[in-house]
């Protein structure tokens, strides 16, 4: 039986990558990918395990070159995510899933000792508790978490495509990491609100909060019956009550007053 230090288990995605330009690539990619690379560039003996639709991905072009033993199984469906960025940096995109892979099952698994099991997720399903409980009874187990925080769940969407213009309004990244909306869950019983607008900021120009402002209306396109009735910015405030010695405290007072 062939012994590794890593087996980085997960599926790979047909990633459509289209940048701020509106400039698309397509490629194949996914966490097994930049971690499958990754380990086995560390010089530890790695084994990568995949998933795909043969039909859809050459999976042993795209790992042409790496220091690792492949093992691969098919699947119905590839997993397939559709990026798109708003910035040069990347740093702020939407992503759609436009496909899922099957679910993983620790008997798929290559017959093989590893030291640790690296479950590289894409999608929440992708793996589930009692696949992460028997490796753990075989090895050390790491885990992607974005693959327990992403959820794919196409009957909730209106096809508002507010995701395409400023970022989804209720899933966003930060540093990396999904940030969920709290109002996602009872967003559909959110209607027919009048909605204020209060932004406060260091930064003494007032356009900074445009982009604040673009994902709270972003996030208003999705409710139904939604009035803007008002806007208050309040710029050059850093320091805990600042914000009282400026236009916009008393501006909110009347604002107040008026609902």
């Amino acid at each position: 039986m062939k012994e590794y230090d890593i087996m980085v288990v997960g599926p790979v995605s047909l990633d459509h990558n289209i940048d701020y330009l509106g400039n698309e690539r397509k490629e194949v990619g996914g966490a097994v990918v930049a971690s499958g690379f990754a380990a086995a560039g560390s010089g530890a003996k790695t084994a990568i395990f995949c998933k795909s639709n043969a039909a859809d991905a050459d999976v042993k072009e795209r790992f042409a070159g790496v220091n690792a033993d492949l093992y691969w199984a098919a699947s119905k469906a590839t997993c397939s995510i559709r990026n798109q960025y708003f910035t040069a940096d990347k740093e702020k995109r939407a992503c759609t899933s436009m496909g899922v892979c099957d679910p993983f099952r620790f008997e798929e698994l290559p017959q093989v000792k590893t030291k640790v099991y690296h479950f590289a997720g894409l999608v929440y399903g992708d793996f589930d508790g009692a696949l992460l409980a028997e490796a753990a009874k075989h090895g050390k187990v790491g885990l992607d978490v974005q693959c327990m925080l992403r959820h794919v769940e196409p009957d909730k969407c209106r096809s508002c495509r507010s995701c395409l213009k400023v970022g989804c309004p209720a899933v966003s990244m930060e540093e990396g990491k999904a940030v969920i909306d709290r109002t996602v869950a009872r967003w559909l019983e959110v209607k027919n609100k009048e909605l204020y607008y209060i932004v406060t900021m260091a930064d003494e120009c007032i356009s900074s909060a445009d982009t604040t402002l673009a994902c709270f209306r972003g996030y208003a396109e999705c409710v139904e019956g939604a009035v803007e009735k008002g806007v208050i910015i309040g710029s050059g405030v850093c320091e805990a009550g600042t914000i009282r010695n400026t236009p916009a405290m008393a501006q909110a007072y009347e604002m107040g007053r008026k609902v």
